[in-house]
This record gives structure tokens, C-alpha cells and sequence, in this order.
């Protein structure tokens, strides 16, 4: 079985509620950013957002809970480190919160620190007296719960990890890119070209900012190239899935061995979930998700490729997404 995600992230907002961290929701506010400030790169706002998250993902922390500013933090820094001060600002401003505050004492702060970072005394006491500390230096009085939190992360010295190195490669894209959706194209072997032109297979361009594969799987698109009609079967589609698996996965490796790399993150998107369901499952969405996610693994099992997370997206939100 092919599941979405392996780990769940969470993220506590200015209010100290813990919450599942959204990628999507972090990728329509930069997206946001991008298009107020004017900037015409909006499509690194998934590369961004896919950074901050394998970010998380990898970090040392024993449990996957991190702050908003944490998070906020992160996107503002690689925008700045990319160039994009002004984006950076935007975002900034836009996701700004208006923050409850606690009194600076030890107790509040200790009782925090264990709630939400799940430290336990005398740590969290100790932790707890170096924040506390830090703000009366500052002369702050009362400080909202996430910067409490921040302040326990950065002495507890597990603060959030920065983007993985980018690889050199010898690209024709200019600063933004390593290979374009058209060197791409280009590089295709003779056995994928009529996947790629029919579009049931895509990889998105890769970015120099967080290098990643992009590939999106047409489950519907597939079917249909099949002459396939409802109730499709598993065994039906499996022979597809299994060469298309297999072709793409070299494919992979070849664009890897192109750019100097032993491996990229793979993020692969089951587009237009919604359409599959109904025309070839004979159900809908998301009833027929599970069933989905079953064939993916065929085509995943065929990739021979290490798979860092897997989306489904129907087709309204992936007519968002492009």
C-alpha cells in the first residue's frame, strides 16, 4: 500500500495550538508573496515549501513539533538567501499574527516547554530560566508562546535545519533552474516520449533553490490509453504501471547521472484523483482513494526509486498547482 506520508509534522501558531503542518497552505501564502510583490518566479513557492518540509522532516528532534515563527523563519530565510528580499517582506507582513503574551516567569515558561516541546524536568526548568533570562535582558516583560518556544529550541540546540546543499551541474537555465520542463523534454529516451506527450507522466521543472523531482502520474490518462472502461481492475492496469514505472525510474537515473547527483527527492503527485474515480472506478472521491493509492504502488514498486512523499490532488486543485 502506497501511503501519503511516513511522518507527521506539526506546528504550533501564536496562539500555542498545535496543528498538522500544511504544505499546500505554506505554498498558496508564498505563492501569494510572490504575485503581490510583483515577482514573476511564483513557481519556486512548491520548491520552498518542499524545502522548509524535508527540512522539518530531518531534523533531530525526537518529536516533529515546531513553532510558526520557526516555520516563518525558514521561508523568510531562503527567500533573503535566494535573492528575494522584497518576496521575503511581503511574506513577512502577510503572515504576521496578532500574538496572545505571557508574563516572563519561569513557572508559565516551564509549563509551556513540557506541554509542547514534550521536555521534561529538570530540563525544561533549566530551559525555561535561559528563556526567561534572555527576555528580562531585552527588557521584554510579556512575549507570545511561540517566541517562548523558539527561545527553548534555540538552548536546547536542535533549531531547525537548513535546505540540503544544492549540486553542481553545468545547465544552460541560468540562477533559477538546473534543468527547465523543456531540457527535460529533451532529454527524454525514445520509450517515454509518448507517456510525456500524452501527459500521463510530467516532471516539473528543477529549481536550483531545493533540487527535487516533480513527477505527476495520470492514473486516468493511463486507463484510457488502455481502452480501459469501468470497473477497472488492478490487474488491468498493472502491466501499465509496471513498464510505465520502469521507464520513468531509469529515466530518473538518468537525469540524476546528467546533473552529477546520485539521487534528487522524488515528490510523486497522483493528479486528477477525482476524474480517475469517477470514469474508471466507478465511485468517487475520495471513496476511491484507497483504491488509487493501491495501483500507485504498482507503478512505485516498478521505479526502483526511493519515493519522498506522495500527493493526491484532484482536478481542481491541480489546475491550482500549475
Amino acid at each position: 500500500m502506497l501511503s501519503i506520508t511516513d511522518n507527521f509534522l506539526y506546528v504550533i501558531d501564536s496562539e500555542g495550538r498545535q496543528q498538522l503542518f500544511d504544505v499546500d497552505k505554506l505554498k498558496s501564502s508564498l505563492q501569494e508573496a510572490f504575485d503581490s510583490s510583483g515577482n514573476s518566479n511564483g513557481y519556486l513557492a512548491e520548491d520552498i515549501a518542499c524545502a522548509v518540509e524535508a527540512a522539518m522532516a530531518e531534523s533531530f528532534r525526537s518529536e516533529r513539533i515546531f513553532t510558526q515563527s520557526e516555520v516563518d523563519a525558514a521561508v523568510t530565510r531562503i527567500l533573503e538567501n535566494a535573492g528575494y528580499a522584497n518576496v521575503a517582506q511581503v511574506f513577512r507582513r502577510s503572515n504576521s499574527h496578532l500574538y496572545i503574551t505571557l508574563d516572563a516567569n519561569k513557572s508559565d515558561a516551564t509549563s509551556l516547554i513540557i506541554r509542547h516541546l514534550g521536555v521534561q524536568e529538570p530540563l525544561a526548568e533549566k530551559l525555561a530560566e535561559k528563556v526567561v533570562d534572555s527576555l528580562r535582558q531585552l527588557n521584554i516583560s510579556s512575549a507570545s508562546p511561540a517566541l517562548y518556544l523558539e527561545l527553548a529550541r534555540y538552548y536546547e540546540h536542535r533549531t531547525l535545519p537548513t535546505a540540503p546543499p544544492l549540486p553542481a551541474s553545468e545547465n544552460t537555465t541560468g540562477s533559477k533552474l538546473l534543468l527547465s520542463s523543456a531540457e527535460i523534454t529533451r532529454l527524454l529516451p525514445e520509450n517515454l516520449k509518448e507517456l510525456y506527450q500524452e501527459k500521463i507522466i510530467t516532471i516539473s521543472n528543477i529549481s536550483r533553490l531545493y533540487p527535487n523531482f516533480r513527477l505527476s502520474l495520470n492514473l486516468a490518462k493511463l486507463a484510457e490509453k488502455q481502452n480501459l472502461t469501468a470497473p477497472v481492475t488492478e490487474l488491468q492496469l498493472a502491466p501499465a504501471l509496471y513498464e510505465a514505472g520502469e521507464k520513468t525510474g531509469m529515466f530518473l537515473n538518468i537525469l540524476c547521472e546528467h546533473l552529477q547527483v546520485d539521487t534528487l527527492p522524488l515528490y510523486l503527485v497522483l493528479t486528477k484523483l477525482d476524474i480517475f474515480a469517477g470514469r474508471y472506478l466507478g465511485t468517487t472521491y475520495p471513496d476511491g482513494r484507497l483504491t488509487a493509492l493501491e495501483m500507485a504502488s504498482l507503478f512505485r514498486n516498478a521505479l526502483a526509486y526511493p519515493v519522498k512523499k506522495v500527493r493526491c490532488r484532484t482536478s481542481s486543485e491541480y489546475r491550482k498547482a500549475d
